[in-house]
């Protein structure tokens, strides 16, 4: 009798090991399908975010509206929206593309600032991009009226100088009025020897130092300044305005608001030419002899400015300087 109780006995312990072992074996399995499962799920990816306006360290002119543009992407979905932050403010989201905010620096102190921004998915994951800008002095600095015959001038600060942020448009005897194909007026295109003395009062036609003077201030180099032909890098695309140049060419950033508009010339035999590719300025400096002036140019095709010398019979563009 005791043989038999231990044989049932033992049979009763290897039949309990075989259900741990069983039990043991189920959820190892069930860890292993769950683990599996959990494997073949996708994984949430990031959206993408970058600044792609202004960039890193540039100098915005206070007073300047500038367009933050954002370029934001996601491979998995979707972007709810972007926000945007200036010296870690929030300014203020976009849902839709193009991500853009408009930024009124008229408020802001001169100095550094930092613009973030930060793109959210539609499942709530974020991405953030940060650059660092430069306010700096200059800008809109009020209106000036001719009294002569009453047209009101914006002006404009650019460094120490102020200058006129239109063509002159006062009706001298050497000077013709020119249009656009919108019918504004380009305002007028004056010989030089008209030029020299059609700036109104308070105001006159800048010298050819003045002109380096604002090239300089542009970040232009001297050796540079002083050259002749086409010279310095971006100084004719931050004069330009950004509307009626031509031919799909390089029109401004109007981050200095000086608004060259490409009026062309007038040649000897009194033909308008380049309306639309070309902006031409008299300067009051002669080129050795009163027959030949110096003149800067501007062109559809070039970010660049051109310093050269003309026949005085020709007719350019006229920006006056405040005295």
């Amino acid at each position: 009798m005791l043989v038999c109780f231990l044989c049932i006995n033992d049979r009763k312990k290897m039949k309990m090991k075989t259900i741990h072992n069983t039990i043991i074996g189920l959820l190892a399995l069930t860890v292993l399908v769950f683990q599996s499962c959990k494997k073949d799920e996708p994984v949430n990816q990031n959206p993408t975010c970058t600044i792609s306006s202004p960039t890193n360290g540039q100098e915005i002119t206070k007073g300047e509206t500038v367009t933050i543009s954002v370029n934001a992407t996601d491979s998995d979905g979707s972007i709810a929206k972007v926000e945007f932050f200036i010296d870690n403010i929030s300014k203020g989201s976009v849902s839709n593309p193009p991500f853009n905010y408009n930024w009124d620096t008229s408020g802001e102190s001169i100095g550094n600032h930092t613009i973030k921004a930060t793109s959210i998915d539609n499942s709530g994951t974020s991405t953030s991009d940060e650059i660092s800008v430069e306010i700096i002095e200059g800008g809109i600095a009020g209106t000036f009226t001719d009294p002569r015959d009453g047209k009101t001038y914006i002006t404009v600060a650019l460094g120490e100088q102020t200058w006129l942020s239109e063509n002159l448009n006062f009706d001298t005897s050497g000077s013709m009025r020119v249009l656009n194909n919108n019918g504004n007026v380009y305002g007028r295109l004056y010989t030089w020897q008209s030029a020299l003395t059609a700036c109104p009062s308070g105001w006159h036609l800048p010298s050819d130092e003045e002109w380096k003077t604002l090239e300089m201030w542009l970040h232009m180099l001297q050796w540079q300044a002083d050259g002749i032909g086409w010279r310095g890098n971006v100084q004719g695309w931050l004069l330009k305005g950004m509307t009626d140049w031509g031919n799909g060419g390089q029109g401004g950033s109007q981050r200095y608001i000086f608004n060259a508009l490409p009026a062309g010339y007038i040649n000897e035999d009194g033909e308008l030419k380049s309306r639309g590719n070309d902006a031409f300025f008299w300067t009051a400096t002669d080129y050795y002899s009163t027959e030949d002036a110096w003149y800067r140019h501007l062109n559809y095709a070039s970010m660049k400015i051109r310093r050269s010398a003309s026949g005085t019979e020709l007719k350019f563009s006229v920006r006056c300087a405040r005295d």
